[in-house]
């Protein structure tokens, strides 16, 4: 997939963001709300940990992501480890029973 089908699913999952999320204005909050939305929906951290994927060229391999995106999954990743936020939350592991990790 080019670097622009990567941004359309990108956008995409962003504007499902607003619509999930129920935002009615759109304001730097909200639109990093839904840029959270669209990331974890694309690479859910969860299965970036399970997998142990530790770079944002892999990352980008795996997902089928950009590298922009992949950087910022990997730094959100680096910050959980940073403060000890590693244990997986019940809906993680709904996720991972979805795709059989």
């Amino acid at each position: 997939m080019n670097c622009n089908q990567q941004r359309l699913r990108f956008t995409i999952m962003h504007e499902i963001g607003h619509i999930v999320l129920g935002h009615k204005i759109s304001n730097d909050e909200t639109e990093s709300e839904a840029d959270y939305f669209a990331r974890n929906a694309l690479a859910p951290l969860a299965i970036v940990i399970k997998k142990n994927i530790t770079s944002p060229d892999e990352l980008m391999n795996v997902f089928d992501i950009s590298y922009q995106c992949s950087g910022i999954v990997i730094r959100n990743l680096g910050l959980k480890i940073q403060y000890g936020h590693m244990e997986l939350e019940k809906y993680d592991l709904d996720l991972l029973k979805l795709f059989n990790i």
